[in-house]
């Protein structure tokens, strides 16, 4: 996948500016989770489905709603599969079923809300989990909503009924919160 200590900032910036080198960065992340999430039976949709992606990350860039670069690939990858549900229950020919593609995408197309994709090592899962039982409801809220259900600020803040402000406060605070508790000094 994509290496995390790449500086995410210039391509960030490459993609508000139409940077065909930043375009091509992105399209390869986007590939990447588009395999990731194992869409092979839609591999003819794949263009269509990036370039999806490719107009919401540039809409969210221009309208500040990415604001960390350390946490874009995390934002491609939601934004991703995100995109690529939608593209399913769009032309959907065929059940999410008899679809071979990954767990979790096949759980957000079921009829039950979706839940965040997990990471395989139980014991990061673990102490995933131990962190945010330490938040506040609030911060918990606000994390869920951002990076779990992948809502731009303004949804967030909106569904919580909170203030742009205030949810922004929840998710720095919550954010600080986990990688203290998950021993993570950044």
């Amino acid at each position: 996948m994509a290496d995390l200590d790449y500086d995410w900032r210039q391509v960030l910036e490459g993609l508000e500016k139409d940077d065909p080198n930043a375009v091509l960065e992105v399209t390869d992340l986007v590939s990447g989770f588009l395999a990731r999430f194992g869409a092979y039976d839609v591999r003819p949709a794949w263009s269509d489905i990036i370039q999806e992606v490719l107009i919401a990350l540039v809409r969210a860039a221009q309208r500040g709603a990415i604001r960390e670069p350390r946490a874009f690939v995390s934002y491609v990858g939601t934004t991703t599969r995100n995109h690529l549900a939608n593209w399913l229950r769009r032309n959907r020919r065929v059940s999410a079923n008899e679809l071979k593609i990954a767990p979790e995408l096949a759980e957000q197309l079921s009829s039950e809300p979706a839940h965040p994709p997990r990471a395989e090592d139980p014991e990061l899962l673990v102490d995933m989990d131990r962190a945010l039982a330490r938040l506040t409801d609030a911060e918990r809220q606000a994390i869920d909503a951002i990076y779990f259900q992948g809502r731009t600020y303004e949804e967030a803040a909106s569904m919580l009924r909170l203030s742009l402000g205030t949810l922004k406060n929840l998710q720095v605070r919550g954010l600080r919160e986990l990688r203290r508790h998950m021993g993570i000094n950044l």
